[in-house]
């Protein structure tokens, strides 16, 4: 059984993992539930039961807590947009067409673990801080960095602004 990247997030076992791989981009979606404490361990539960579907993602973070499901070596079956050599974080929120709402309610704090987790992310496999176009993705691939796939809005410049303060 494999164990957490980083010992301090707890890990819970999805179901499902691919192959090894060795992480050039981190890629963030919404999971389209609350952001309240308790998504992220309800959708890690999920992926760990007996009769969950072929799906998975490394991380998952809500307001108060960031789970890891699958070990960053290996792919997660997470979107048809992260292929090989992706690490995926799934935000607790739904979608939202306000920005402001990033900003002053749970989805705040939601964000704030997911720029944390990033950080980390970042620095430890040497993964650039710039965003990564969803549609080209393949083509620069290699160059690594982060890729955003949300329906709505996203606080673009304030996601990156706070990576870069927490990975210096």
């Amino acid at each position: 059984m494999s164990t957490a990247l980083m010992s301090d997030i707890p890990f819970v076992e999805a179901r499902h993992s691919g192959r090894k791989q060795r992480p050039k981009v981190v890629s963030l979606r919404l999971t389209e539930t609350t952001s309240k404490h308790g998504a992220a361990m309800g959708i890690a539960r999920y992926w760990n039961a007996s009769n969950s579907p072929i799906e998975s993602c490394h991380y998952v973070v809500d307001e108060e807590l960031t789970l890891q499901c699958v070990p960053v070596d290996k792919v997660a079956y997470s979107s048809k947009f992260d292929a090989k050599g992706t690490i995926s974080i799934n935000v607790c929120a739904f979608p939202t067409f306000d920005v402001n709402e990033w900003l002053d309610t749970e989805r705040a704090e939601a964000l704030d673990n997911a720029a944390k987790l990033t950080a980390r992310l970042s620095k430890a496999h040497n993964i650039p801080i710039r965003y990564v176009d969803l549609l080209d993705h393949r083509r620069i691939f290699s160059r690594g960095g982060i890729m955003v796939n949300v329906r709505g809005s996203w606080p673009t410049h304030t996601f990156l602004t706070k990576v870069e303060a927490y990975r210096s």
